[in-house]
């Protein structure tokens, strides 16, 4: 269940940015090594309080325009405090790169249950999100949203994935 619970935020961090998202109220650079934020932040020409690029290849292709940038990247995610967070990452030049394993091709499969429950669980966060109604309560050791169309379903998460624990491992693994 450990695992489990360790897996969900990044699950849930996984909600895209549409067309309709509020404001950027955070920008986040990550992979600066020899570039400034402020070199980065000048090229970008996105500032918090402005609305999701349209174009998110146009910007990357910006800031891939300065010296010793390999690869950029932006993505975003919604909501804190009503607003959007956009990430922006910089490979420079001469950097170590992220590499992926290949796909998996076990014939372990999570249960027809367990992807249901997920499915509720993506539309119900979705649905909290636009609303802006996503906040959660850590007090009790673990995530419980304040929603209450999400609460009981976090609940059900806490105890759900016990009996295929065992299962869960084989998957991760």
């Amino acid at each position: 269940m450990k695992i489990f619970s360790l897996i969900l935020p990044f699950v849930l961090l996984s909600v895209s940015i549409n067309v309709q998202t509020p404001p950027i109220g955070i920008i986040d650079f990550y992979g600066l090594r020899n570039l400034t934020e402020q070199q980065a932040r000048q090229v970008l020409q996105i500032r918090e309080g402005d609305s999701f690029p349209e174009s998110r290849e146009e910007a990357q292709r910006r800031l891939e325009t300065l010296p010793n940038v390999q690869q950029a990247r932006l993505d975003g995610v919604c909501c804190e405090a009503g607003q959007s967070i956009l990430y922006v990452g910089i490979q420079e030049k001469g950097t170590a790169s992220l590499k992926f394993r290949s796909a998996p091709k076990g014939a372990i499969r999570l249960p027809e249950t367990m992807i249901r429950a997920g499915e509720s669980l993506s539309e119900a966060l979705t649905e909290a999100v636009l609303k802006g109604d996503a906040g959660e309560d850590p007090s009790q050791g673990h995530a419980l949203n304040s929603n209450p169309k999400m609460r009981p379903l976090h609940k059900h998460f806490i105890t759900f994935p016990a009996p295929d624990f065992q299962l869960l491992l084989a998957l991760l693994h």
